[in-house]
């Protein structure tokens, strides 16, 4: 089973700049942490993870996007799950275009199968109000498809997103889920993502308010190539310092 967090329709946010593609090339090390499986071993050896690749939603991506949210969203109804409501994804369509074309939207494949989605976004005052620096990157729709489940994809896109937010300066990413839904909150937790408390979400009609728990994780920021040079430097010369003193 894999995570899925909601982003309701008519909620238009800051788009990132994802890449147009990029491989993950690095074994799940999340995986045994989030339960996906006890060991990188016992994912399904039909497929390499190098073979996971991650790209932008082009426009004409949009039909088997909105179709495999509404997979997931007939999945979980028929279990009793109150995450997506199905329907909801083709109704909003338009929206979902929009977010298309502002570069949100990135789709997962293995070979040329669709097997997952998530959208990043750099903002999110409606669930994150009180956050006015732009430190973190948003997960929205994490999503895999159920014949790939189980698989410890989800916790690689989680990978890829946290990647992708260092590679812009973020210090965290943020992701929520509904209050209640106690699967996604002991997901979250087991991700390595701490909670930051439960609010009323004031979504746009039809919307409405939405009780939800939210969560970040805090990045290790690796220093760039200049900032390592300069870094360098003041070591060099905080080395040389006593010996100039000496020297007098």
């Amino acid at each position: 089973m894999i995570p899925w967090t909601l982003m309701p329709p008519n909620h238009a946010l800051e788009p990132s700049r994802p890449p147009s593609v990029l491989s993950c090339r690095r074994a799940a090390r999340l995986s045994a942490s989030v339960g996906q499986t006890n060991s990188v071993e016992e994912v399904n050896s039909s497929w390499n993870m190098t073979d996971l690749r991650i790209v932008s939603a082009q426009e004409s991506d949009l039909g088997q996007y909105i179709d495999l949210l509404e997979e997931i969203a007939a999945w979980l109804e028929a279990r009793g799950i109150k995450q997506w409501r199905p329907g909801s994804f083709r109704l909003s369509a338009n929206y979902y275009a929009e977010s298309i074309s502002q570069g949100e939207v990135q789709l997962a494949f293995v070979g040329g199968e669709l097997i997952g989605t998530l959208r990043l976004l750099l903002r999110d005052p409606i669930v994150w109000p009180e956050v006015i620096e732009n430190d973190a990157v948003y997960v929205y729709h994490l999503a895999v498809r159920r014949t790939w489940g189980d698989q410890g994809l989800g916790a690689q896109m989680l990978e890829w997103a946290a990647n992708r937010a260092t590679s812009l300066g973020k210090r965290y990413v943020r992701l929520d889920c509904m209050a209640d839904n106690q699967f996604l909150v002991e997901y979250y937790v087991r991700a390595g993502f701490d909670e930051r408390g439960e609010i009323d979400a004031p979504f746009p009609a039809p919307v409405g308010t939405l009780r939800l728990r939210r969560y970040e994780k805090r990045l290790r920021i690796q220093p760039t190539a200049a900032q390592q040079a300069l870094a360098a430097v003041g070591a060099r010369r905080d080395h040389e310092a006593p010996r100039l003193k000496r020297g007098r």
